[in-house]
């Protein structure tokens, strides 16, 4: 399968699951990510706002507010096709953006320098054995991640489901440092 197809079955396989199954999925999920010692040491975070059939990710901002932590959530420019992260003090404050997705209010918005982010959560419709993602196929992260501060974790979250061995990976595109699934963690070691 390529890309597309790729992307295409894994978004029906995930879109099948009943919502109580993803409910308790996500759950898992953010138990698993509280209990990271790079996430407990993490005082500046970024998630992203889910919607559809995603992986539920507000109680996670949530629970890292109450931590205590600095979290940030993407803006969408669709001009410079760049996600701006933008900190946030509650899940209240977040308003529809590009595509209906809820991100933190323009008019409000505090910029969060990405070379201060600890730890980013990225979302995906596909991940590997390796790390590799394929997303909604708008490149946005694939312009974020570069632009991380060398040492900041990248963490993929994903239903079970959406975990393949392989996934089209090109030279330039960043794998996550590892994913989360209901069924556990995959770290990947970066050498070099």
């Amino acid at each position: 399968m390529d890309k597309r197809e790729l992307r295409q079955a894994k978004l029906a396989q995930r879109d099948g699951l009943p919502e109580e199954v993803r409910k308790e999925k996500s759950r898992l999920i953010a138990r698993q990510l509280f209990e990271l010692p790079a996430f407990a040491a993490a005082k500046k975070v970024m998630l992203f706002a889910s919607m559809g059939s995603e992986v539920h990710t507000k109680e996670m901002a949530l629970q890292a507010l109450k931590e205590g932590k600095r979290v940030a959530l993407p803006v969408t420019d669709r001009v410079t096709r760049e996600l701006i992260p933008g900190w946030i003090t509650s899940w209240d404050e977040l308003v529809p953006g590009v595509w209906g997705i809820p991100e933190p209010d323009r008019s409000r918005l505090w910029l969060a320098p990405i070379d201060e982010i600890d730890l980013v959560v990225v979302p995906g419709v596909v991940f590997d054995q390796r790390g590799y993602r394929i997303g909604y196929g708008g490149g946005y992260y694939d312009r974020l991640l570069p632009r991380l501060r060398p040492g900041a974790l990248k963490v993929g979250i994903a239903f079970a489901e959406q975990i393949v061995d392989a996934v089209p990976a090109r030279e330039y595109d960043i794998p996550v440092d590892l994913v989360i699934t209901d069924e556990g963690t995959s770290t990947f070691l970066r050498l070099g």
